[in-house]
């Protein structure tokens, strides 16, 4: 090459790299593809195309051209970062952290590659290699924030609250306007039961800057689930005043309280809803990416006890309208193909392929499906939630399907990815319980989509084609109630383990609870408590003087006096001190707990499941009043598959009536106990359910 050549390259090269800093993207990629006609393997211009190319979303020609160009050069180390960088966007987090492991080879002072490497650790549940990064990142740059602010995040992530909110403390000492570390710093105090501090650090933020859109959700949603309401609201109201945002009014329209205190309340918030909702549509607000602009749900809808198909599907339409990209069709749904005698892809689908209920409930599933009719795609995320040491269930999901796919954390990359496997079927375990798997939905992924009741309550969503259900459960009008089509499924629906009890079950007074009177537990989580349900609770209290209400208290400092407030408004003032609280059962102590019970309280209108299935296991009587809907009707699915009919009973009234003279009864108690051991197996790794579920499957692909 000439000296002439290589001079006109490096201009080239040079204008190239200006005109993509002022995000002229077509002037930088017309130098590039100069420079490679020049030289068609100039690293450095398959290295800079590559990142255009990345920044226009297109993630596989960015990693082609990236790779080219470290194979020209492969001692750059800011190459394999980018090309780090490009396959997390496509879900490839272990290659990543490998190309980001050449890049520290290469530079080990290089900060932002022991940055990038943390997170794909963080991301890979190696929580003790990210921390490894995050304090290499700190002795590198012992005068910067940021290392102290990603260590601090992840101590916080697995919850060494004490230890994350010091080095959050040590990042604002370096740099005292990081808003970011000080509302997260909010988020650790709140966690650590410390909600007044948490708030007033929350408020000193918006005191600082009003516009700081993080401080106003963390504070909203944290006054809600304390109980303040109408606080939460006003916090949105004072954000969109400082500074318009739909995302922000969205999350405002949707906002539910945690723990209703009366069915007076519930019915005007969902007037308000429903109202907020079609005012937001009529004035055709725009969005962009609905998964980080409003980035949450209307989980707590599911609990009132209503007819939701109305609200949610008019919230379907709202994201529709205000984000058309959202309706993302694959190309081989457009024209697909026929399936010449090949097995049906499938694809399984859920945030919560983990030690979680959703998880539990699905495992046998995935375990168990025909691989002789069936290429299994199993679609998973980083986790939801904290990560549990040794997750078992996890590793066992990712072992078992041919396909385990992690999916990139953003929309475009997650749709990219799905289609490019080309699905018969997508089979969502949940809708409604995660954001992403909500949002992602609205795409067509598959000719079929289906979802079941890992979330018992219609999506509205149009792209959703079925809802798949336990026919035990259904009431008998249950059709009118789903946007989908709803498919009666016989079973369980489920491959569900039998829990087996502990050896040596602990007594009561080892389990803090008293040993004299009658025990009723409801080990519930506290947000599926309704209004209803509350009465009930006080009338069974007020009529038997002798019992003790035993109940879980699931992490934020407020649920015990949010319960007590409720019971309050349902006029139970004289029984609080019956009530008690467990908190942080092991698994084995949990199952002591249900059978030192002398009858478990199902909740009204959304009914146990996977704590029910566990009930029985341990031959506890449950008290059941099946609802209106399927969700309020799980418990009383599993008794009519077992033929038992003395736990259900027809109306509040009778419920109290049936709760207290099972839990007053010895002899009734271990009568029905001993009906259920005998005839519980039919809930219990039932191959059969798999069989239906794998048969409808293969109807509807036809």
């Amino acid at each position: 090459m000439t000296d002439e050549t290589t001079d006109a390259i490096r201009a080239l090269l040079e204008r190239g790299v200006a005109a993509q800093r002022a995000d002229r993207l077509d002037d930088a990629e017309a130098a590039y593809r100069d420079v490679l006609t020049r030289d068609p393997e100039n690293a450095d211009g398959l290295h800079l195309m590559g990142l255009v190319a990345a920044r226009r979303g297109d993630t596989t020609t960015a990693i082609d051209l990236i790779e080219r160009a470290i194979q020209r050069r492969p001692d750059m180390p800011m190459f394999h970062f980018n090309l780090a960088q490009a396959l997390v966007r496509v879900g490839k987090t272990h290659d990543a952290a490998a190309a980001l492991r050449r890049a520290i080879d290469l530079a080990p002072d290089y900060a932002a590659a022991h940055a990038a490497l943390g997170a794909a650790y963080e991301a890979l549940a190696d929580a003790g290699a990210a921390e490894q990064q995050y304090r290499r990142l700190i002795a590198l740059q012992p005068q910067s924030a940021i290392g102290y602010f990603l260590l601090a995040n992840l101590q916080q992530r697995y919850w060494r609250l004490t230890e994350a909110a010091e080095n959050y403390r040590a990042a604002l000492r370096l740099s005292p306007d990081h808003s970011g570390a000080a509302s997260n710093l909010a988020i650790a105090l709140k966690l650590q039961g410390k909600y007044d501090e948490a708030v007033a650090t929350w408020r000193g933020i918006l005191a600082r800057d009003a516009t700081y859109r993080h401080a106003s959700v963390c504070l909203a949603e944290t006054l809600n689930s304390g109980g303040e309401y109408e606080e939460a609201l006003a916090v949105y109201a004072a954000a969109i005043r400082a500074r318009p945002d739909p995302g922000i009014e969205i999350r405002r329209a949707i906002e539910l309280p945690s723990v209703p205190v009366s069915v007076e309340q519930i019915a005007t918030v969902r007037t308000r809803v429903l109202d907020q909702l079609q005012d937001l549509q009529r004035r055709r607000i725009r969005l962009t990416d609905p998964l980080t602009e409003v980035g949450t749900l209307m989980f707590c809808l599911a609990y009132q006890g209503r007819d939701n198909r109305e609200i949610v599907e008019t919230l379907a339409k709202l994201y529709l309208s205000a984000c058309p990209e959202l309706a993302f069709v694959a190309p081989h749904c457009r024209t697909p193909g026929p399936r010449a005698g090949r097995r049906i892809r499938l694809g399984l689908i859920s945030t919560y392929f983990q030690t979680h209920t959703i998880g539990r409930l699905n495992h046998g599933l995935v375990c168990n499906l025909d691989r002789s009719r069936f290429e299994v795609f199993l679609f998973y995320t980083p986790y939801a939630a904290p990560p549990t040491q040794n997750d078992t269930l996890r590793r066992d999901f990712l072992e078992v399907p041919e396909h385990a796919i992690e999916l990139p954390a953003d929309l475009a990359g997650a749709r990219e990815t799905i289609a490019a496997t080309r699905l018969d079927v997508l089979y969502y375990t949940d809708i409604g319980m995660a954001p992403f798997t909500y949002f992602l939905a609205f795409s067509r992924l598959a000719p079929v989509q289906c979802v079941t009741w890992g979330h018992p309550d219609t999506t509205g969503i149009p792209t959703i084609d079925y809802f798949l259900t336990c026919d035990a459960m259904e009431p008998a009008d249950g059709e009118r109630y789903y946007s989908e089509r709803l498919v009666r499924l016989p079973g369980t629906t489920l491959f569900y383990p039998r829990p087996v009890a502990p050896s040596a079950p602990k007594s009561r007074a080892a389990l803090g609870l008293p040993e004299i009177g009658p025990l009723l537990i409801c080990p519930q989580s506290l947000f599926k408590f309704h209004p209803e349900f509350d009465r009930a609770l006080v009338e069974m209290l007020r009529r038997e003087k002798r019992a003790t209400l035993a109940l879980l208290d699931q992490h934020h400092p407020n649920n015990p006096e949010l319960i007590r407030r409720a019971l309050r408004a349902a006029g139970g003032h004289d029984v609080l001190d019956r009530i008690t609280f467990l908190r942080g059962l092991p698994h084995g102590d949990f199952l002591s707990f249900l059978m030192a019970a002398d009858v478990m309280l199902d909740t009204f209108h959304f009914s146990g499941g996977n704590t029910s299935l566990e009930g029985f296991a341990m031959g506890t009587p449950i008290v059941t009043w099946p609802g209106t809907f399927m969700r309020g009707r799980h418990t009383h699915g599993f008794y009519r598959l077992m033929g038992i009919e003395d736990g259900t009973a027809v109306d509040p009234a009778a419920y109290i009536d049936r709760a207290l003279t099972i839990a007053t009864t010895p002899p009734l108690r271990e009568e029905i106990s001993a009906k259920i051991k005998s005839r519980n197996s039919v809930l219990y790794e039932d191959r059969g359910a798999i069989r239906a579920i794998e048969d409808w499957i293969g109807s509807a692909v036809g």
